[in-house]
């Protein structure tokens, strides 16, 4: 238990968050006590500004102002989105923490530009937006049997990380020591940390497929992917928005489904692409747990609805698959040896990229109108007076359809797509193992 609340501790992400050069600046309260007799529309005006350009230098990063008040998260739109008010430092049963806001930005300078943006780079692939181009770039135009077995583990690694954030419901660090500079995920619970979960996930299990698959430099492969680990861990301890047991814990995740899926992965997915039952139980899978089986209590917020989207997402991806397998278009040839890797050719290039291109305007285009028509039908099952995404009774279903829509559009349509178009990628459809 020591060792837990030494992990656990906020001074750990302070110090690191210091040692990468992120400063914290005097408060708005503290500036207005410091003017008190200036006028508050010259506050409003951007004093505060040009009173930390005065103290700080120029070289400064101000996120929170009088101003500019942009990046302040209202609690009443979150509670309006069902987002409890608990969620963070408010819930910290340690007094000393009290009185900080959790829904708002720390104000800060950052000292150290070059850690900034890579750590801010680092931060994105643990995003929706990452998932949604790169896991679809690999199976479009790099091998679609590795983008398998990577998203199956990825999907049930990032089940039980967003699970346990509702199970364990620990606040993120304190704003009292750590600077915040992170909102997007403010209203979940802290642990574990689901960019640990991805940042472990992912690469580790595309380049075991790598040097599973091709003739590859294991080495090489290993550090790029401890680096894309190491690099988005730590861009949530810079961020203020995760102590260092939650990305601890995110990657403990990984490693245990990774060790429990790779000795089985070519039975797992023989029988997702080619059993005839398979479609049918990921479906009720998929909906069992984003259910009546979800092993969480029912918080409120967005941890569960984000949850559905993964594993509403993979299920549509391997259905995808498996109906690329019985429509005949996927044959089952195992390779000879391992593959060699080839320099891509300005040819093989420029098809990758309208590929790609016409991927993701291909799957935008489903996402939107598929997100669309099901939050209307949905607000007129329910009885809504108008469509609103954000209804609890909504958020469930609309995303469940709207990404498992998502899912197949990837894996099944767009190849075809790309073949009608002259682009689809020879081996393609014979990467079934």
């Amino acid at each position: 238990m020591d060792l837990i609340k030494i992990l656990n501790d906020p001074r750990i992400v302070a110090k690191f968050q210091q040692v990468c050069g992120v400063e914290r600046l005097p408060e708005p309260d503290d500036f207005e006590e410091e003017f008190e007799n200036q006028d508050k529309n010259q506050l409003n005006n951007g004093t505060y500004d040009k009173y930390v350009k005065q103290r700080h230098s120029h070289e400064y990063v101000l996120q929170h102002s009088y101003k500019n008040n942009n990046n302040r998260t209202k609690k009443a739109d979150l509670q309006k989105e069902g987002v409890p008010p608990f969620t963070s430092d408010d819930s910290d049963s340690d007094s000393q923490y009290r009185g900080s806001n959790p829904y708002k930005i720390t104000p800060h300078r950052i000292n150290n530009k070059f850690i900034f943006y890579a750590f801010k780079f680092a931060s994105f692939f643990g995003d929706e937006a990452f998932y949604l181009t790169f896991l679809p770039f690999v199976l479009w135009n790099v091998d679609s049997s590795l983008m398998r077995t990577t998203v199956l583990v990825w999907g049930i690694s990032m089940y039980i990380g967003q699970v346990g954030k509702d199970i364990f419901q620990w606040p993120r660090p304190t704003t009292q020591l750590v600077i915040r500079m992170d909102l997007d995920f403010a209203q979940e619970f802290s642990m574990p940390s689901t960019h640990a979960v991805a940042a472990s996930s992912i690469p580790f299990m595309m380049a075991y497929n790598f040097i599973y698959r091709y003739q590859v430099s294991t080495p090489l492969f290993v550090c790029l992917a401890v680096v894309w680990c190491l690099m988005t861990c730590g861009s949530r301890m810079y961020l203020g928005v995760h102590s260092l047991l939650d990305v601890i814990v995110g990657c403990l995740i990984s490693v245990v489904v990774f060790g429990t899926v790779v000795p089985f992965k070519d039975e797992i997915d023989w029988f997702i692409q080619t059993n005839p039952a398979s479609p049918v139980l990921m479906f009720l899978l998929c909906v069992a747990f984003s259910t009546v089986l979800y092993p969480a209590p029912e918080i409120g917020n967005q941890t569960r609805p984000d949850c559905v989207k993964v594993i509403a997402a993979l299920t549509g991806c391997l259905m995808g698959q498996w109906g690329n397998y019985f429509n005949g278009m996927s044959q089952a040839i195992p390779p000879d040896g391992l593959f060699e890797v080839y320099l891509p050719s300005l040819k093989t290039i420029a098809c990758a990229i309208l590929r790609f291109m016409i991927g993701v305007l291909t799957v935008a285009l489903v996402k939107t109108v598929v997100q669309t028509f099901s939050v209307k039908f949905l607000s007129y099952m329910f009885g809504l007076e108008k469509a609103d995404r954000h209804h609890p009774k909504i958020q469930i279903p609309y995303r469940f359809v709207t990404y498992m829509a998502v899912g197949i559009i990837i894996s099944w349509t767009v190849p075809i797509l790309h073949n009608k178009f002259g682009l689809g990628r020879p081996h393609y459809y014979m990467e079934v193992l």
